[in-house]
């Protein structure tokens, strides 16, 4: 008897949709009735819920800390075109002794078109003192003087491994990212 009572509560309860879709919904109610600035700022609104979505969902793809390596919690950052010229941004941080590396995963960014046009030039990614390497059978450029790896994944996402470590740490946590899932996600 006590499950039949539930199975009715649950279904009488309403459908709820969640934060972006009501904040679109809204949009849509606010612009129907003509007050456009407002409908504006519900869909930025939406926007961004989607971004730090998208920004939560990319932290799965930084790796956990290699061998005697340890790692911080890995951080998101979202904004809107206004901010920076928008994007998304995700980071974690690995320390070993003396040394660090940090992974930055980079996407919806003007950034990207400036590092795009580079990509597609390899001489002059190996003018400005990069060793062109393949990691993942993906195009990445090991920056002179420990200056890490950088690479560009499907025209999408900016990849940066920095800090102050080896190339061969560097390399190694290249390697580590999950670049299979972040190319499906």
């Amino acid at each position: 008897m006590r499950f039949i009572i539930a199975a009715l509560v649950l279904l009488a309860a309403p459908v709820w949709a969640d934060d972006v879709t009501d904040a679109i919904d809204q949009a849509r109610d606010l612009y129907d009735d003509g007050q456009t600035q407002a409908a504006i700022t519900q869909l930025e609104f939406a926007a961004q819920l989607i971004r730090q979505a998208r920004g939560t969902g990319l932290q799965a793809f930084l790796p956990d800390a290699l061998d005697d390596w340890t790692a911080e919690a890995p951080q998101s950052q979202s904004a809107g075109a206004a901010m920076f010229g928008g994007g998304t941004t995700v980071s974690r941080s690995y320390t070993k002794g003396g040394n660090n590396v940090e992974i930055s995963i980079i996407t919806d960014s003007p950034l990207l078109q400036s590092m795009m046009m580079m990509f597609s030039n390899p001489a002059m990614l190996a003018a400005q003192g990069g060793q062109l390497q393949m990691i993942q059978g993906q195009q990445a450029v090991l920056q002179a003087n420990n200056g890490g790896v950088m690479m560009v994944l499907n025209n999408t996402y900016l990849i940066q491994v920095q800090g102050n470590a080896t190339d061969a740490d560097y390399l190694a946590y290249a390697n580590a990212i999950d670049i299979a899932g972040l190319l499906a996600f």
